[in-house]
């Protein structure tokens, strides 16, 4: 597969006669069905579905199915679902001369912090936060490396979490990364330009002209989201409510009912916005490719266009599939209140070949891995508790009691709250270091003198010096959250 492949793929924009065709909604609820069958049936939990049949599928030819006891077409947050409308404002200005894709953002917002790789300056562009490009870190990660909850974070205290610690993970384009930091500083450059404040710009300028009711969380007239909730479908225990807080915009923080993506995915399918560019000077064959607020890739003999969200207690999964014949193109937007995300992503692959009549998406099972040799011993080396130099957190590394092999890593915050424990594997990497398994944005141990330095997959070294500082507090369920 290749960039030029996957645009060659693009059928022609525009409604085409007869493109319609119907599928067996009884296959597709019966998967529905299948995904809520271990779920209690004394609380409101279970998933919702949208199907839209067609290359330009309008209400009429659209279906709503939903299983389990969950609020028909109930309101969920849409997490980073949300990232393709923040890509469609920035698309607006960028077509009214008001921006360039090719932009310096600093020279958008010099209010940024000046990003740095090595002590050099970088130059990052509005282009390169859209393809999640740019090597800023993730503001996420650090929220949770210093003790909070980024749930509940508004984007003024994620803004001051990147203001103090902006250390880049890469140079500008170079390569991929998942970022929520990029997302965050596109709608600060909405709000820039514009001059008006987000939820409003995206309300007026992209959801009430698509005739949408979904509002950013913040916005009065938001619909109040149906509460999701935690637990193990296997047991049953899906009982205790999680909502997620989330205050926050441009990367997670759109509430609406699942029957509002019909009128995005018309717009979709028009190319109402140029959300479909991949990333200039890209090489190489990666299996899928991130554009502006998508991704796009090639199922088999279809072009595939989705993105997923994910915050405490609401999943969510749009999936578009394009094919040559128009007859063939059908999409989904798949949303549940139960935070189980391996479960609902398996769920949407069924749905997705449901509704193909074939197997086009396979999902593959997990495995596990294995301890290397000596690998307890080797992890033995970092037990012990600890102080993070830049964020001023202290850390205790010890082994879980009774699960020989497993260990954990229990933080305490500056303040002296008690942080959720992580959990993580000791793995080998390839180049010999011991691996997280676990925490946001994984990482590895590099041993020091008086510590170790934690490389993190998405925010810049860390530097851990060996106490004893405190007295540890009793551990307690981890609860924090990884928002896709």
């Amino acid at each position: 597969m290749n960039y030029k492949r996957i645009m060659s793929l693009i059928p022609p924009i525009g409604h085409i006669q007869g493109s319609y065709r119907s599928f067996d909604g009884g296959k597709v609820q019966a998967v529905l069905d299948r995904h809520c069958e271990d779920y209690p049936k004394a609380i409101p939990v279970g998933c919702n579905l949208v199907v839209m049949p067609g290359n330009m599928p309008d209400k009429d030819s659209s279906t709503l199915l939903h299983g389990g006891n969950i609020l028909p077409d109930g309101p969920q947050n849409w997490g980073s679902t949300s990232k393709q409308f923040t890509a469609a404002c920035i698309d607006k200005l960028v077509k009214r001369g008001n921006i360039k894709y090719d932009q310096d953002i600093r020279e958008i917002c010099p209010d940024l912090p000046v990003f740095k790789l090595d002590g050099v300056v970088q130059k990052v562009t509005v282009d390169d936060l859209l393809h999640m490009r740019s090597g800023l870190p993730e503001v996420w990660a650090t929220a949770l490396m210093t003790g909070v909850d980024a749930e509940g974070l508004n984007n003024n205290q994620l803004f001051e979490l990147l203001n103090k610690h902006p250390g880049m993970v890469f140079p500008p384009g170079s390569k991929f990364m998942y970022c929520n930091t990029n997302y965050y500083i596109l709608a600060k450059i909405v709000e820039k330009i514009s001059g008006i404040a987000f939820p409003d710009y995206v309300r007026d300028e992209v959801l009430i002209p698509l005739k949408m009711d979904t509002r950013c969380s913040v916005d009065p007239s938001c619909p109040k989201t149906i509460p999701g909730f935690d637990g193990d479908a296997t047991k049953k225990t899906y009982m205790q409510e999680v909502t997620s807080p989330n205050r926050s915009y441009g990367t997670t923080g759109l509430i609406g009912p699942p029957s509002d993506m019909i009128s995005w995915n018309a717009a979709i399918a028009r190319r109402d916005f140029d959300l479909l560019e991949p990333p200039k000077g890209a090489v190489g064959t990666p299996k899928e490719v991130y554009c502006r607020g998508l991704v796009i890739d090639q199922i088999g003999d279809y072009f595939r266009i989705s993105h997923s969200g994910a915050l405490a207690g609401a999943v969510t999964i749009y999936r578009r599939y394009e094919h040559p014949n128009p007859k063939q193109t059908f999409a989904f937007f798949l949303t549940t209140n139960a935070d189980n995300i391996p479960k609902i992503e398996k769920t949407a692959d069924d749905v997705a070949n449901a509704l193909a009549g074939k197997e086009i998406e396979r999902t593959h099972p997990s495995k596990g891995h294995q301890m290397a040799k000596n690998q307890k011993r080797d992890a033995q080396i970092f037990s012990g508790t600890y102080r993070c130099e830049e964020l001023g957190t202290e850390w205790v590394v010890s082994p879980k009691e009774k699960e020989p092999g497993k260990w954990s890593v229990h933080m305490i915050p500056a303040d002296r709250r008690a942080f959720p424990r992580l959990d993580f594997d000791p793995e080998r990497s390839r180049e010999g270091k011991i691996v997280f398994q676990s925490g946001y944005g994984g990482g590895t141990l590099e041993r020091t003198s008086d510590g170790f330095i934690y490389h993190a997959g998405n925010i810049a070294p860390l530097h851990f010096t060996r106490g004893p500082f405190i007295k540890t507090p009793a551990p307690r369920k981890d609860s924090s959250s990884n928002p896709r």
